[in-house]
């Protein structure tokens, strides 16, 4: 019970007043704050209800009544002639045992209330400008409760009552709803603040935080907000999608993007900068210092000049080339540039962005052509000193010659004159090396079947190493096509062999494939070593006057580069830092390059490579284009790959694996007005076909075979 102290003027200031009623004497005993309060001084017990407004008077009448008999009341009563809100506070007055008297406490709170409101209704319109709304659950009996922003948020009108859980769940996605009854779970049980987003089914992002209130040590209920974020999700999803994109396209150029903040020396950097290292992110610090032991020690005073001169500001950037120890210990080159984006006041460098483009495969390419200019100039000096040697050699086997014509020469003298015949063939060898290497003799390159060509050669190659050295030729299947002339890869493939000569104790493998690279590309392999994972060799193998530790070397492999180079495909050797123990022929496959429509295109099948190599020969000069084949299989297997039907078949009757007679029937049943001409050593009788054709019998005259082309060419015009 407050002390009674009339004459405290400090309630007044507080909007406060205390009066006491006499029960006995039926009197009030006031404070002079009484009447500025409410107006007035109630001298009787019906003075004081007529100043409460009469929907409070009963209430009133019951707090004294009850204040009477000795219960201390309290509540809100508003006056009956103004808008003042007034908080009441009865205390019975005791003395012996009995009530005398009721102290009546009162304090005006129109203006807090008011002020309450105020801030109530600003906090509304803040809630709705940031949409975001308060909630609160009753974790026992799930009553809810929504500020009116949160129906908002929810597309529903405002009403006093919340959906419940049950229909509250039917708003949002399945995934949604499991994902809140788990977090919501944690919360209560585990004491976690409450953190999620949920999807309403109409599509918008909403999120959800709130806090776990405990009462008597027991959870009671989770108090929170609720937000809008679906234009901040949309917003994150489109810039995560941008650096996805940007993070491919910088990783399909091999760019690394890093920034290096000098203050604390952190260094962050994109993915593309692990792969272009070899690393996991895990594996490396992110401490700038690191990164010194991974760099070329050759490259790191040249970098640092470059940065240090950006620093200073004479560079707008600062772009230097320089090397990156990969986790495999190779070495990989990059282009790195930066540049200052901030410095504090006294312009020292704060943050340095820039970017690392791996170019090793560019500085690769730069070596190639750098050898590719030095075998070319090489190639001109030894195609000059062929020519010339060629023509002393000419003079001395022509007076060899002659001098082998007389008679009775001493045996001695003809043992020397054998002995110069031997050297002087060698030379002239060398000097057709030599001419090869320079690539003085044009090409003539044709559409041909390489696995044809690398069986007939297969054959010289046994003869030139012997029969004690094993030879293993392995080929696909269905080798496509590729555009070469056919001596100058066949006398590759041997110079290729030769140089293994000397490693008696291995075989040779000779192995092709196809490589559906981009684009195509047919491989060819020769070692003398079982395939496995090589390190590649420098090109200065193919110098012809390179040291090689195979006896064999020099102008051979130099002028099988050349052929390869001609013919537009590559040849790459593989193997240790001291051994080479592979070489790879790497040709484009595809269809014959400037066969038009009014060039006739004749397929040749002929299982004997000389007799092939001739009939090429001979059509070649009168302007016919030529495809060849050593078996019906690879017949087929040409007109399969190639975009035209071919207009004369020149085929032997029999050949190794069926009769040139039922290719013959094959071609013509898918157009009957192809050409065909039979090539034969034997009589025209095994052949039996519905039809026109040509019989050409072995041995024929250049003549006999382009009259039989040319007039099967004729038939087919006449039947188009």
């Amino acid at each position: 019970m407050p002390n009674l102290d009339l004459t405290d003027d400090s309630l007044i200031s507080a909007r406060m007043a205390l009066w006491r009623w006499d029960l006995a004497e039926k009197r009030v005993t006031w404070h002079r704050g009484l009447t500025r309060l409410i107006g007035g001084v109630p001298e009787t017990y019906e003075d004081a209800l007529n100043l409460i407004a009469e929907d409070h008077r009963h209430t009133f009448d019951d707090w004294m009544k009850r204040a009477a008999n000795g219960e201390e009341c309290r509540g809100l009563l508003r006056l009956d002639l103004s808008n003042i809100e007034l908080e009441i506070r009865l205390f019975p007055q005791m003395a012996n045992e009995r009530v005398e008297g009721i102290i009546c406490w009162m304090c005006d709170i129109s203006e807090a209330r008011s002020e309450r409101g105020r801030q109530e209704r600003l906090l509304e319109r803040l809630q709705e400008s940031a949409k975001i709304g308060g909630w609160e659950i009753e974790i026992q009996t799930h009553e809810i409760y929504w500020t009116p922003q949160v129906f908002v948020l929810h597309g529903l009108p405002v009403t006093p009552n919340p959906p419940t859980l049950d229909e509250l769940f039917q708003m949002y996605t399945a995934e949604s709803v499991a994902k809140a009854k788990a977090a919501v779970a944690r919360t209560i049980h585990e004491g976690q603040p409450l953190a999620l987003q949920v999807q309403l089914k109409n599509g918008t992002v909403l999120q959800l935080n709130g806090e776990l209130a405990l009462e008597h040590q027991r959870p009671s209920t989770i108090t929170g907000t609720v937000q809008d974020v679906t234009r901040l999700v949309t917003t994150e999803k489109s810039l995560h999608r941008t650096e996805n994109r940007l993070s491919h396209i910088l990783g399909s150029v091999g760019t690394a993007i890093w920034e290096w903040n000098l203050t604390s020396n952190e260094l962050s950097m994109s993915d593309e900068f692990y792969h272009l290292l070899g690393y996991e992110k895990h594996e490396l610090p992110n401490d700038a210092f690191f990164f010194e032991n991974l760099m070329h020690p050759d490259d790191i005073p040249r970098l640092r000049d470059a940065t240090m001169e950006h620093f200073k500001g004479n560079t707008d950037i600062f772009s230097v080339e320089y090397r990156w120890r990969h986790k495999s210990g190779d070495y990989r080159w990059t282009l790195g540039r930066g540049k200052i984006v901030e410095r504090d006041a006294n312009s020292n460098p704060m943050v340095l962005v820039g970017s690392n483009i791996d170019i090793t495969q560019q500085k690769d390419l730069e070596k190639q052509v750098l050898a590719g200019m030095k075998l070319e100039g090489l190639g001109r000096l030894a195609g000059g000193i062929a020519h010339d040697f060629n023509n002393h050699m000419m003079t001395i086997l022509g007076h060899l010659e002659l001098l082998y014509t007389q008679d009775e020469l001493p045996a001695p003298v003809l043992e020397d004159l054998d002995a110069i015949s031997t050297a002087a063939r060698s030379a002239s060898h060398l000097t057709r090396e030599l001419l090869a290497f320079a690539r003085q003799r044009p090409p003539k390159p044709r559409l041909v079947d390489i696995s044809a060509v690398l069986k007939s050669t297969e054959t010289l190659i046994r003869r030139l190493l012997g029969a004690e050295r094993e030879t293993k030729v392995v080929l696909d299947p269905d080798l496509w096509l590729v555009e070469v002339d056919p001596a100058h890869f066949e006398q590759a493939i041997i110079n290729l062999v030769l140089y293994f000569q000397a490693s008696e104790s291995r075989p040779i493998y000779i192995e092709a494939r196809n490589s559906t690279s981009e684009p195509p590309r047919v491989i060819v392999r020769v070692s003398d070593s079982p395939p496995n994972t090589i390190e590649s060799l420098q090109n200065q193998v193919f110098e012809p006057f390179s040291s090689s530790p195979k006896e064999f070397g020099g102008t051979g492999l130099s002028a099988a580069y050349g052929f390869i180079l001609q013919a537009g495909g590559q040849l790459s050797a593989f193997g240790s830092p001291t051994e080479t123990t592979a070489f790879e022929i790497s040709l484009q496959a595809h269809q014959p390059a400037g066969v038009s429509a009014n060039q006739l295109l004749v397929l040749v099948v002929e299982d004997d490579p000389l007799v092939r190599d001739v009939t090429i020969k001979v059509l070649e000069r009168d302007e016919f284009h030529i495809l060849s084949a050593q078996s019906v299989l690879s017949a087929r297997q040409i007109m399969q790959q190639i975009d035209r039907s071919i207009d004369v078949l020149v085929t032997d009757v029999f050949l190794p694996d069926t009769s040139g007679v039922e290719l013959a029937k094959e071609v013509l049943a898918g157009d009957p007005s192809i050409g065909i001409v039979f090539v034969s050593g034997y009589s025209r009788h095994h052949i039996e076909l519905d039809g026109p054709y040509t019989f050409v019998p072995k041995p024929f005259t250049p003549q006999s075979l382009i009259e039989a082309v040319s007039a099967a060419s004729v038939r087919r015009s006449s039947d188009e």
